[in-house]
């Protein structure tokens, strides 16, 4: 049994050190439903050191793919780097070689400076896509929150090709957390990084035939420029409803003239670029989809930050958006590597708080008559949330907090049938002491919480996928999925499967694997 260390309890400092590139067969314990057939991708960090150079954050780590795959009753396990040019460059190279979040590459001493200040608005950027697997027109593409995609075979986990979004769409960068409508239209957040940065509702038809690009058709919907001059909020994901598509400019700012410092002189980190103005209110841009106007009606929330939209629906002349917040942006200073060692010596200390997320539940009124000052808006009967005109004319907004004494965070809906709907339940993995790390279930119509815990492991984000015998209108007929990892061995890795009504085991599958097996941060399923 292995000594405890950090990465015992925190994953995401672990590294990969030699692939398991081919499915392997694992133990199998309780039962795995046989109508579950498909792969369930999950990427993230695998690699946090290349030679004797060391990456800061774990945001910074090299790209890598786990496969589960599922098939009459029995799971595979597989995983693979994403042979990004940033990973070919890096192995090549035995040193980082390409600028990271939050890790300065070994410059380049051929490089002139005017060279170095042109790559700043060009694809030479990092394409080491480790945030998110998405969809677009049934085809498979690992992403981050640069201008690059790649495009990978969902079968073997090979690399098929690097995608620039800036060749269909005017961005210098575009969210990892896209939404897809039942048609196949995606929608997405991009942003021009100018000195007056914009950002960009991003729109993505269906293709029209099988060789043409999923992106050939990309427009941009909807221009907004920020709201401060040479800052950019950082933003990760947003919400959409039937009817218009919703996101928050929050004040945690990426300072343009900082960027553009690093990369011009070097030694320094993009994330130096990042700063918590907690004086700046939390701005909500509600964007109709039908024509791509900005509503006129302005919201506003006391400072807040989030990484993660739950859902956002509609209901009687209201937009719900429900969020998983933090107090500050701090949360990013946390995850860097060191700071995350830290903690593991300190577990006794507070440290843990920076982990504490709140449910968060805006509601914003679209009929709005902005003479009723000091009244709340909201007419929704048994809703704790507010929205007050203020003295500029813009809306207030309290939220409501829903499940207060659990803290969530990469939550995950019935997405099938519910995203941009009216929903009860959300999934996610929770905090409620220390290291004790649970799978939840919330019901948000009645503040009810179901959980799975198991000491010595560490979930990751779970995904539901409802069972296909079932009505669409059963929201929680299905299953929840996620990767367990355990602190005891960093080889070990089960796939579990749990009823998504009562959260209770059904089955898992246990595999041991030629090296260390690292956490990871967001996955699809694809259907066979």
């Amino acid at each position: 049994m292995e000594a405890k260390s950090a990465s015992s309890y925190f994953p995401f400092l672990r590294s990969c050190k030699e692939e398991t590139d081919l499915p392997i067969e694992g133990e199998a314990k309780g039962e795995i439903p046989r109508w579950l057939k498909g792969s369930l991708i999950r990427i993230g960090s695998g690699l946090l050191e290349v030679g004797p150079d060391h990456f800061n954050h774990i945001f910074d780590g090299l790209a890598l793919m786990h496969k589960f795959s599922f098939q009459d009753g029995k799971v595979t396990y597989q995983n693979k780097f994403l042979r990004s040019d940033t990973y070919r460059q890096n192995m090549k190279a035995n040193r980082i070689v390409v600028n990271e979040f939050s890790t300065p590459a070994i410059p380049d001493p051929c490089k002139t400076i005017f060279q170095r200040f042109s790559s700043l608005f060009t694809d030479e950027m990092t394409d080491n896509d480790l945030v998110n697997i998405v969809m677009f027109s049934e085809e498979a593409y690992a992403c981050s929150e640069t201008n690059c995609i790649w495009k990978i075979d969902p079968v073997t986990l090979d690399s098929i090709k690097k995608v620039k979004l800036s060749d269909f769409v005017p961005v210098n960068a575009a969210i990892a957390h896209p939404h897809e409508e039942k048609d196949g239209t995606v929608y997405n957040v991009g942003s021009t990084h100018s000195f007056w940065p914009v950002y960009k509702i991003l729109k993505f038809p269906p293709k029209g035939n099988k060789d043409e690009s999923p992106f050939q058709k990309g427009s941009v919907i909807c221009s907004i420029p920020t709201s401060r001059r040479f800052n950019a909020s950082y933003i990760h994901s947003f919400g959409m409803t039937e009817n218009y598509i919703i996101f928050v400019e929050q004040p945690l700012y990426f300072y343009i003239p900082k960027i553009v410092k690093v990369h011009f002189f070097g030694g320094g980190r993009f994330s130096d670029a990042l700063h918590w103005d907690e004086s700046r209110q939390a701005l909500f841009h509600v964007v109709r989809k039908s024509d791509g106007k900005l509503l006129k009606t302005q919201y506003a929330a006391k400072a807040f930050y989030m990484f993660h939209h739950i859902n956002a629906y509609e209901e009687d002349g209201h937009l719900i958006v429900d969020l998983c917040t933090y107090e500050s942006g701090e949360i990013i200073q946390a995850l860097y590597v060191k700071a995350l060692e830290e903690m593991f010596e300190n577990l006794q200390n507070d440290s843990v708080n920076n982990f504490k997320t709140r449910t968060a539940r805006y509601v914003l009124p679209l009929d709005v008559d902005d003479t009723e000052k000091d009244k709340n808006l909201i007419k929704l009967c048994n809703s704790k949330a507010t929205a007050v005109v203020q003295k500029d004319g813009s809306i207030f907004c309290t939220p409501e907090i829903l499940a207060e004494t659990w803290f969530p965070e990469l939550p995950r809906i019935n997405y099938q049938n519910f995203n941009g709907k009216k929903y009860n339940f959300f999934y996610a993995i929770a905090q409620r002491d220390k290291l004790r790390r649970c799978l939840i279930k919330v019901d948000t119509a009645n503040n009810s919480v179901k959980h799975w815990n198991e000491n010595g492991t560490v979930p990751s984000e779970p995904i539901f996928i409802p069972n296909p015998n079932s009505s669409a209108d059963e929201e929680d007929s299905g299953v929840v999925l996620a990767s367990l990892l355990y602190t005891d061995d960093k080889n070990k890795v089960s796939l579990l499967v749990l009823n998504a009504k009562t959260m209770e085991e059904i089955g898992r599958v246990t595999f041991i694997t030629k090296s260390s097996v690292p956490a990871d941060f967001h996955c699809t399923f694809i259907p066979s």
